[in-house]
């Protein structure tokens, strides 16, 4: 593989692929196809998706084991400005099954726990008797 050291590309046109094993700065990005990221990527500001029936798909590379998953966290900082965990929607895999539960987690006196889900069949269930609709 060859590498290309430049200060700034002002225009690039033609096909092929660039590889970027550092930071990439700038103001602004707009690209077009496919965009593949791997390991942890962080995000500030604002992310949308624009499209004709837009997707945004997570994939759990690992075997299928019940009650793991994919997830969507949210996080907000506490009264003392360290970052928490408050909520998480978890694409659960069932019993190791092609079949899959939707577990809505949020955090409560410090600990984060389903408190609702959609199973498989569709039915809509609180972890807990006391977790009702209000």
């Amino acid at each position: 593989m060859s590498t290309i050291k430049v200060d700034t590309i002002a225009t690039r046109t033609g096909s092929g692929n660039i590889t970027a094993s550092n930071t990439i700065a700038g103001t602004s990005a707009t690209l077009s196809g496919t965009l593949a990221v791997t390991g942890l990527t962080t995000m500030s500001g604002n992310a949308s998706v624009t499209g004709d029936t837009a997707t945004i798909t997570l994939t759990d590379s690992s075997s299928h084991s019940a009650n793991t998953g994919p997830a969507i966290s949210f996080f907000s900082k506490d009264s003392g400005g360290t970052s928490r965990e408050v909520a998480k929607i978890v694409g659960e895999s069932h019993s190791g099954a092609n079949e899959g539960n939707l577990a809505l987690q949020t955090r409560n006196g410090g600990t984060l726990e389903t408190k609702w889900k959609v199973f498989k069949n569709g039915n809509l269930i609180p972890s807990n008797s006391a977790y009702g609709i209000i």
